[in-house]
């Protein structure tokens, strides 16, 4: 039986991952080890000597690149869990890395576990040296993305593209460019989940990019004006932050 690792600092990611593996692969792969951070997983590996590692990429602290720096001697088939683009899952699949695309489709999990287990049958393995070397060959992209709950399932969004965001009852209205997308949040849980990025909500009803501002009209109680020509009014309570976060004297 197949040992296998998780890691992902997303408690809901590694707990679905596991369930899925579970139950569609139960006599023929054992989770030994649901991990939150690289160290954790690190410990893991070291202990349970697994047989596939589902790695996350984007990490708070340590990438999931970190992982496999940190473990000289790894054999573990590495399977990265990935929210990135279709180009980049493109660059994976030439360097002959696998992945799994966020969210994990049953089917692609099916055809990813076969694969291991073909490899593993036939002896063939990727050791660690070698792998850093492809990733060193990798190009990651360096936008990042956020996954949002829409209308009809999930949408990913590169935070890059959002110009603004706009606040419709319970629902969010997300423009990017030359794109609208409505996804099933408030405007204050997608504020919760664009935090750590350069966003600031401007009005009740507008959270902005401040990367994509390209004017600031004072007059009328104020106006931002974004590159996709959008003009969002300023609430009275925001203007002073506002005006902080935009270095304006």
């Amino acid at each position: 039986m197949l040992k296998a690792i998780i890691v992902d600092d997303e408690r809901s990611g590694r707990e679905m991952l596991a369930n899925m593996l579970t139950e569609q692969f139960a006599s023929r792969i054992a989770v030994v080890a649901l991990c939150k951070n690289v160290t954790e997983g690190v410990d893991a590996i070291r202990t349970h000597s697994p047989g596939v590692v589902f790695l996350d990429i984007e990490m708070p602290s340590e990438s999931g690149f970190e992982l496999i720096n940190r473990v000289p001697q790894l054999t573990a088939s590495i399977v990265f869990v990935t929210a990135y683009n279709q180009h980049a899952v493109q660059a994976f699949r030439v360097n002959a890395l696998d992945y799994l695309l966020k969210p994990v489709q049953p089917n692609e999990l099916k055809d990813t576990i076969s694969r291991i287990e073909k490899m593993k049958a036939s002896g063939v393995s990727i050791g660690t040296e070698d792998l850093l070397k492809r990733l060193a060959n990798f190009s990651a992209p360096s936008q990042h993305r956020v996954g949002l709950p829409s209308l009809n399932g999930m949408i990913f969004i590169e935070v890059n593209d959002i110009m603004h965001c706009e606040a419709d009852d319970n629902y969010t209205h997300i423009f990017t460019t030359g794109q609208k997308h409505t996804i099933s949040r408030t405007l204050k849980d997608v504020e919760e989940s664009l935090k750590e990025f350069n966003f600031f909500r401007v009005h009740k009803s507008y959270l902005i990019n401040l990367d994509k501002v390209v004017k600031y009209l004072k007059q009328e109680g104020g106006t931002i004006v974004l590159q996709n020509k959008a003009e969002i009014p300023v609430g009275r309570h925001s203007k002073e932050e506002l005006e902080r976060r935009l270095l304006i004297l």
